[in-house]
């Protein structure tokens, strides 16, 4: 804890919820945010494999969207509930989509992204 009681700078910057297919499309955003503020400051598995790799891992990454990090960015796709990883991206954003603000601070933070071929952007 900082002075007077406020919480110290969460540890993320930033933190991407997908599922194993969106590794394409969210590496190269994590690569320029871990080039511009560090790879400890963004939560994205390949940064992080050695604290990622625990049996627990279904309850310990929730807590580290939740507690630790500033904006979580999750990546929708229309495959996402046929997927291998739905029910761990579906764990992910549960918890990092909850409506309570982190204590000491003033809102959520959180951008979703969709992955839909036939969209364009």
């Amino acid at each position: 804890m900082g002075q007077q009681g406020q919480k110290d700078a969460d540890r993320f910057a930033v933190g991407f919820s997908y599922s194993g297919e969106g590794r394409a499309l969210v590496a190269p955003l994590a690569e320029e945010l871990a080039r511009r503020c560090g790879r400890q400051r963004v939560l994205f598995d390949r940064f992080h494999k050695a604290e990622l790799a625990r049996p627990d891992l279904d309850l310990y990454l929730p807590r580290l969207y939740r507690d630790d990090t500033e904006l979580i960015v999750v990546l929708l796709s229309p495959t996402i509930q046929t997927s291998a990883g739905a029910a761990w991206s579906g764990a992910e954003f549960a918890s990092s989509s909850s409506p309570t603000p982190k204590s000491g601070s003033c809102c959520c933070g959180w951008v979703i992204l969709a992955n839909f071929p036939s969209w364009s952007f």
